[in-house]
Formats: structure tokens, C-alpha cells, sequence
């Protein structure tokens, strides 16, 4: 009988250990990240468009960026996933100093304007990737978007449209919203900004530690 009790206490002892092991264990995944370390919050929160039920997550990029040119591939791979509850939007940097940044911000709200961001936005990247230094004349981009098949018509009245150019002065002004300062990086509801640099250089991470943002603004960490 002594023995019974002691195999069965000892039984409540193993599970109570591997229970507080468990606990422990998911506490560590809900600390995973801490804001000021691998994310930070914005001073101000910007204005989203997310749509009802997601949030919004911007990718801050510029065409002349190597690191920008690396990650594509990770995050095509992760958007064809089908991440849950997120509006994915692209904004090209535009910062002083930066080779062709405005001509490429440009380059990119033509496509959106002409709805072939999925088509030029790749063909882009290479042969920007390929000048040194990373200026594009408009001549390249527009055989860029013949090739995809827009119309060259269609692609003149567009390019130097006044809606690509308030398209242009937004990224301006979300850029310095954003308080960014360097690119690939991502913000995410509006409120926090993260980038690999911030979780040991790795695209795979960053992304997971949007999804983890995603989720914090979701209300549905753990």
C-alpha cells in the first residue's frame, strides 16, 4: 500500500514539475520580444488602411537596396502564405541623398496606378540591381512596362500624373513618420517598427516578429 502511494505521489510530483516546465516554457515564448530591443514604437502612430478585421503592414523599401533586393524573395515566399489578418502595403523610401529614389517611388506608383505592381515590380528591382549607380532613366523603366504589356500610351499620361505624384509626396511624409532611417524595415499597425538588424540579421525572423506585432494589436498574444 506504501508502495502504491509512493509511486503515486511521485507520479503528482512529475506532473506538477512538467506542468510548471510547460508554463515556463510559454512564458518564454510571450517574452520572446521586447519593445526598445527588437521592436520599437513610434512617437506617433500614422494612419493605416488596413482593411475591417486586419492590420495594416508596410514594407518601407527603396529599388537601390541590396538588402531590399535579398529580402523580396523571403517576403514573396511569406505573402503567398496567406498571413493571417494583415493588409500588406508597399512604401518606397524616399530619403536626400539616396541615387534615383524619387524616379524609382515613382517607377512603383505607376505601377499601382496602372495595376501591374505584381508584373514590374520584380523586373524592377533586377535592373535597377544592375546599375551603378542606382539611377534609372524613364525611358528604362517604360521599356520595363511594355515588356509586361502596358500600353506606352498608357504608361506617358501616368508616369508624370498629379495622382503618382501625390502618391509620392504621401511616401514622402509617412517616411518621417515612420522615423525610418534605413530600409528593408517594416511597420506594423501604425504604431512599431522592427527590421532584421534587430533579430540577428535574418529576413525569416523579421517576419515572424511581424506576425507576433500582427498578433499584439489583434489583442491575441498570449
Amino acid at each position: 500500500m506504501r508502495e502504491t502511494m509512493s509511486k503515486t505521489n511521485s507520479l503528482i510530483s512529475v506532473l506538477f514539475l512538467l506542468s510548471l516546465s510547460m508554463l515556463a516554457a510559454n512564458n518564454a515564448v510571450a517574452e520572446e520580444y521586447h519593445e526598445g530591443f527588437e521592436y520599437f514604437s513610434l512617437s506617433t502612430p500614422q494612419k493605416t488602411v488596413a482593411e475591417k478585421g486586419t492590420i495594416e503592414v508596410v514594407e518601407l523599401f527603396w529599388y537601390g537596396c541590396q538588402h531590399c533586393y535579398r529580402f523580396e524573395p523571403v517576403l514573396s515566399k511569406w505573402l503567398k502564405a496567406g498571413p493571417k489578418n494583415v493588409t500588406f502595403v508597399r512604401v518606397p523610401a524616399i530619403f536626400p541623398g539616396w541615387p534615383g529614389a524619387e524616379v524609382h517611388a515613382r517607377a512603383y506608383y505607376t505601377a499601382v496606378a496602372l495595376k501591374v505592381v505584381n508584373k514590374v515590380h520584380q523586373p524592377l528591382f533586377d535592373k535597377i540591381q544592375k546599375i551603378k549607380p542606382k539611377v534609372i532613366t524613364q525611358a528604362q523603366i517604360k521599356a520595363i512596362f511594355v515588356k509586361q504589356g502596358v500600353k506606352a500610351d498608357d504608361f506617358d499620361k501616368t508616369y508624370m500624373s498629379a495622382s503618382v505624384q501625390k502618391m509620392i509626396d504621401g511616401a514622402k511624409v509617412l517616411a518621417k513618420g515612420y522615423e525610418a532611417s534605413s530600409v528593408p524595415m517594416m511597420i506594423v499597425g501604425g504604431k512599431y517598427k522592427a527590421d532584421a538588424g534587430l533579430v540577428d540579421g535574418s529576413f525569416e525572423k523579421l517576419l515572424v516578429l511581424v506576425e507576433y506585432l500582427v498578433k499584439k494589436e489583434m489583442g491575441t498574444t498570449k
